[in-house]
């Protein structure tokens, strides 16, 4: 069944036992098929209620005081409300439409300036809070879950009640210390020194022998000749040391 005929249905209901409204059926009829057939007016439902969603999941935390269910109530039929004005551009968002090139070309690309005026609203507040608490969130250097840190192998017996009471502790920790600009931007690492790079590279190691250890004068063939004899001096110095270390093991293992 589709929405356009429940509509319909309901309508027809509605007349039925209101004989006051049956000379405006014909007005509300047109006004229910604007509604469903008109894409912007389902978009703005469909983003509300996403919106609502997400504002829901992150104000689900306690507060002190608590707030009852009336005030959250009262709460969210404001943001959804300043939300639709948000989406259309009405309410109190028509002066911000109309100065907006002007604006931006004074403040590029600095979205939290414009809610944190928004703020001064009474009827956005809690919208414009909401929506800079978003922006102080997401303007981190690096974002990612915390589950994984808390929730270890060391951690496992952990239940998910005590995960959720951790992880809204921290969040409200991040967001204070977001909002007094305690958290500084996010530099790129190295992981040595510049001014040290060249000492790491002199570290002694295998290194190939020198003009004055192969006695190198020139020749392909007589440097061959000294690289090889390196090598098997090498070799025949760790053999030797291998056989020292077996027959000291040895001796001691005789020792009553």
């Amino acid at each position: 069944m589709s929405l356009h005929f429940k509509g319909q249905l309901m309508l027809g209901d509605y007349f039925a036992v209101n004989e006051a409204a049956s000379d405006v059926s014909e007005q509300a009829n047109e006004a229910i098929q604007w509604i469903v057939g008109h894409d912007r007016i389902r978009n703005v439902f469909t983003l509300n209620t996403e919106f609502m969603a997400l504002f829901r999941r992150i104000r689900s935390r306690p507060s002190d005081p608590p707030r009852t269910v009336e005030e959250d109530a009262k709460t969210e039929r404001t943001v959804s409300l300043a939300f639709m004005h948000y989406l259309q551009g009405t309410g109190d968002f028509v002066s911000r439409r109309q100065n907006k090139e002007m604006f931006e070309a004074q403040h590029p690309g600095d979205q939290k300036l414009v809610w944190t005026q928004m703020r001064t609203f009474g009827s956005v507040s809690h919208l414009a809070n909401f929506a800079k608490l978003l922006l102080d969130l997401i303007a981190n250097y690096r974002s990612f879950s915390d589950l994984k840190i808390k929730k270890t192998r060391l951690r496992n017996r952990l239940k998910t009640a005590k995960l959720e009471k951790m992880s809204k502790v921290g969040a409200d920790i991040r967001t204070e210390n977001i909002e007094v600009g305690l958290p500084h931007a996010r530099a790129n690492r190295e992981v040595y020194d510049r001014t040290k790079v060249s000492g790491l590279l002199s570290v002694p190691r295998d290194r190939e022998p020198t003009k004055e250890e192969t006695g190198l004068a020139s020749g392909k063939k007589e440097m061959d000749d000294a690289l090889i004899l390196h090598y098997k001096t090498k070799s025949d110095q760790l053999s030797w040391n291998i056989k020292a270390m077996f027959k000291k093991q040895a001796e001691t293992a005789e020792e009553p």
